[in-house]
């Protein structure tokens, strides 16, 4: 370790009479980790305090109140349209399935088309709309396609 003998000059303030010390007048110090003597604690030094369960206040803690939300069921509103019959849809798809016109009457264009294509191309359209009339006259199709359910 060098030893510094610099004298630096220490200015009070009239505020604060603190001395003010330059920070770059300051030399850096080196400390070597051996030189730190190690300390220990017994643990006896430590007390045992033991604190009655009557000395420890009681307190209460307000909880505040939540008002309870009810939620209901709101009724869904019916489609809007009019109902279509069960027995013409059947019927028209039964007689005329090959062209789709059961599926037609219920709104069903996409399946109603792919009966007419297939029924041109292969002839099973003819077979696939006879099945489906039947299909419909059970009750195996309920709603149109706007979900208005059919009457019987």
């Amino acid at each position: 370790m060098e030893n510094n003998n610099e004298i630096f000059e220490v200015t009070t303030n009239e505020t604060d009479p603190t001395p003010e010390v330059p920070v770059e007048a300051v030399p850096e110090v080196e400390v070597p980790v051996e030189a730190i003597p190690e300390v220990e604690a017994p643990v006896e030094a430590v007390p045992e305090v033991e604190v009655p369960v009557e000395a420890v206040p009681e307190v209460e803690v307000p909880v505040a109140e939540v008002p309870q939300q009810t939620w209901q069921a709101q009724p869904v509103p019916p489609p809007v349209g009019e109902q279509k019959s069960k027995l013409v849809a059947g019927l028209l798809q039964i007689f005329f399935g090959g062209l789709g016109i059961g599926r037609f009457y219920l709104g069903y264009t996409t399946i109603g088309i792919f009966q007419i294509l297939t029924s041109f191309l292969c002839g099973a359209g003819v077979i696939w709309g006879f099945i489906d009339g039947i299909m419909i006259l059970t009750g195996s199709v309920k709603t149109d396609a706007k979900g208005i359910p059919l009457r019987d």
